[in-house]
């Protein structure tokens, strides 16, 4: 349906906002709306961001990239507020290091 809906807008470009329009209040009375609706649990606004940037993580983004998508300006606040989620990175990269084959 989101690809449907860009479809649609007029000189739309990848780095724009979706809905550059939308309040916070409002956005926050659809999701109600549609946890009524539905068997989806109501989510706050704020847990939608906390989501996006766990899932960024958990997909090995960079962290400046996240800090940048969060509007973060100083990437000390991303690491301090993600920072228990790139817990067992380290194994990770210890794994990652272990499974290297010679060239």
């Amino acid at each position: 349906m989101l690809d449907d809906y860009l479809n649609v807008l007029y000189d739309y470009k990848p780095h724009e906002r979706i809905l550059p329009q939308i309040k916070k209040y409002t956005l926050a009375k659809q999701l109600t709306i549609i946890s009524k609706h539905t068997e989806i649990p109501k989510i706050r606004i704020n847990d939608l961001r906390h989501s996006h940037a766990s899932l960024l993580i958990k997909e090995g983004v960079q962290a400046k990239v996240i800090q940048k998508r969060l509007g973060h300006n100083d990437i000390q606040t991303t690491l301090n507020t993600y920072s228990h989620l790139w817990e067992g990175a380290d194994d990770e990269v210890s794994d990652l290091l272990n499974n290297l084959s010679p060239k």
